[in-house]
C-alpha cells in the first residue's frame, strides 16, 4: 500500500507555524524576521523593484522611485549612504 501524502492545508499550517517560530526567535535576538516573498504585500514588491530592481525605468516609474526613496529616508528606514547608493542606481536604470 502506498504512503498517504500530506495535504496542502497541512503543509501550509506547518509553514505558518515555522514562520511564527522564526519570528519569535528573531524578536528574542533583537533581529528583524526574515520574510518570504509570499508574505510581502504587492506594494512592498513594487517598491523593491523600483528602488532595487534590475529593469529599466520609464519616466513615471522614475518619479515614483524618487518619491519612495524620499519617503523611506524621511521615515528613517534608509540612511544617507543607502539613499545615495540607491539614487545612483535608479538614475542609471532610468537612462
Amino acid at each position: 500500500m502506498a504512503a498517504q501524502r500530506t495535504t496542502f492545508a497541512k503543509i501550509q499550517r506547518e509553514r505558518a507555524r515555522q514562520a511564527k517560530q522564526e519570528a519569535k526567535r528573531a524578536a528574542k535576538l533583537g533581529q528583524e524576521p526574515v520574510r518570504n516573498d509570499e508574505d510581502r504585500s504587492p506594494s512592498d514588491r513594487k517598491a523593491d523593484f523600483l528602488l532595487r530592481g534590475n529593469g529599466s525605468l520609464n519616466p513615471d516609474q522614475l518619479l515614483e522611485a524618487v518619491e519612495l526613496l524620499t519617503a523611506q529616508h524621511a521615515a528613517g528606514i534608509l540612511d544617507d549612504d543607502e539613499v545615495e547608493e540607491i539614487r545612483q542606481d535608479v538614475i542609471r536604470r532610468a537612462s
